[in-house]
């Protein structure tokens, strides 16, 4: 089956990281520290890049996970909006060429994400509209660093 892959810019991948992490449920499946994250899910191949070059939270580009891909293939489309095309490996073997310490193997998930502790919002507007943070208890998998706190 094939996934939609959505590649964000981001300028704190900290931050970002912990946010997708509550937001799809779970931790990514491939982490560097500082750079890099990709989470893919049962419907989701979704990365966050730390990119000065783009406008913080901007679409990098979209693409299809498909298993039947035989190449990594791109295209913009009418907008000028980059798609790519390409199996759970050829993303694995280009994350592995930027990142060589990322080791990333497509067969791995990230680990499912519990939320506890509803707290209140902190600033008073998120307070007034009734905003809601949760706090995650999630253990990363050996060597990455932790971001889930």
């Amino acid at each position: 089956m094939r996934k939609l892959h959505l590649a964000i810019s981001t300028d704190r991948i900290e931050a970002a990281v912990a946010d997708f992490s509550r937001r799809l449920g779970a931790t990514p499946c491939s982490y560097v520290a500082g750079q890099y994250a990709l989470w893919r899910t049962d419907a989701l191949n979704v990365s966050l890049r730390q990119d000065a070059e783009q406008t913080p939270g901007s679409l990098r580009h979209l693409g299809w996970e498909d298993p039947s891909a035989p190449e990594f293939t791109q295209e913009s489309d009418i907008h000028g909006v980059l798609w790519e095309h390409f199996n759970a490996q050829h993303q694995a073997e280009e994350i592995n060429a930027l990142w060589p310490e990322a080791h990333y193997t497509p067969g791995r998930r990230g680990r499912r994400t519990v939320w506890t502790r509803p707290l209140r919002a902190a600033t008073p507007h998120a307070r007034l509209c009734g905003h809601v943070l949760t706090r995650a208890i999630a253990r990363p998998w050996p060597g990455s660093a932790r971001f889930a706190r």
